[in-house]
């Protein structure tokens, strides 16, 4: 099922519902315990999909002023008791982030493009402009092709990123 809704792209097909439709809680009596780590601030699905999964430790990379919703972690008294430890990364990890998901989305042209990355822009403004910047380079495209490592990339970008910040 898992590969199914990969496949066809299907809106529930989030890497989060992915890694949690593989947890059965039988299986994982101190799922409790477990961290859940994700780049983006989760959605309202897999938000709620954690609070019913009884995962108690979310870590992600960046907000999502767009469709971000650990706020929820607050308002809710049904989920207050849950008492869910959430953490966001360093500000290095949520610039890099929104640099990759903002060119991601120039390069996808969503309807909604501004909408989505003008919350972004409340983030973190530069990232948002550097991501756009990637995109008209390329840069992730040629990263691939050109097999280029992860650590080498992440460097590369945030190296970027900060000389545009001095």
């Amino acid at each position: 099922m898992i590969i199914l809704l990969q496949e066809i792209g299907n809106n529930l097909a989030h890497a989060e519902m992915t890694a949690m439709l593989g947890l059965r809680e039988i299986e994982h009596s101190d799922i409790r315990k477990y961290i859940l780590y994700t780049t983006m601030e989760p959605c309202p699905m897999c938000f709620g999909a954690m609070v019913m999964m009884h995962i108690r430790n979310i870590r992600f990379g960046t907000r999502d002023g767009y469709a971000g919703s650990t706020s929820l972690n607050n308002k809710l008294d049904y989920i207050k008791c849950k008492e869910i430890d959430i953490k966001r990364g360093i500000d290095e990890i949520e610039a890099f982030q929104l640099i990759l998901q903002s060119s991601y989305e120039y390069r996808r042209q969503h309807a909604r493009i501004e909408n989505i990355l003008e919350t972004w822009r409340v983030i973190n403004k530069l990232s948002v402009d550097y991501g756009k910047k990637l995109n008209y380079l390329k840069y992730f495209e040629l990263a691939v092709k050109e097999n280029k490592i992860i650590d080498n990339i992440y460097d590369e970008v945030i190296k970027g990123y900060i000389e545009l910040k001095i």
